[in-house]
């Protein structure tokens, strides 16, 4: 690279300033070729838009992969199919008595009491509340309490 005379002119010594520093000819190409490549990008959106809009109007349906294929089959509804709707009827009967009534889970040895019952109590006690500065606590199928051992949902 060669280096350039930088000494200053005399009449940016005059001046007290730089005179002359850009070239007015570098600055119109780079002028030139910003404001080329802004319109060839509209132009280029536009046509990719009208590309895109003149192959498939917005009134064709359907797409064409679609079109030919048949309607999906329609599976049988509960209420046409009198076995299952036999079997939904007694699930519904086996969760309304459970929801009305006391017991005890076989399964688990949880006390259940009638979903109004769990209502009064909750309007009469309200929910349980802990301090903002406690953590919850780790619970388990091993270590949690059932409703028995806590003494909710037990009858007097």
């Amino acid at each position: 690279m060669t280096q350039r005379n930088r000494t200053p002119s005399p009449q940016s010594i005059k001046h007290g300033y730089e005179v002359r520093d850009t070239n007015p000819r570098w600055i119109l190409i780079a002028g030139a070729g910003l404001t080329l490549l802004v319109v060839a990008t509209i132009f280029l959106m536009r046509w990719t838009l009208g590309y895109l809009t003149s192959e498939q109007p917005a009134d064709a349906g359907p797409p064409l992969v679609l079109r030919g294929s048949p309607p999906l089959a329609r599976g049988p509804s509960i209420s046409e199919d009198p076995q299952e709707r036999k079997r939904m009827e007694a699930f519904r009967a086996k969760e309304n008595e459970r929801l009305n009534s006391y017991g005890r889970d076989p399964l688990t040895q949880t006390i259940h009491i009638p979903i109004e019952r769990a209502m009064q109590l909750v309007l009469v006690q309200g929910f349980p509340v802990r301090p903002a500065d406690q953590q919850p606590p780790v619970t388990g199928p091993a270590n949690e309490a059932s409703p028995a051992q806590a003494g909710v949902g037990v009858r007097p």
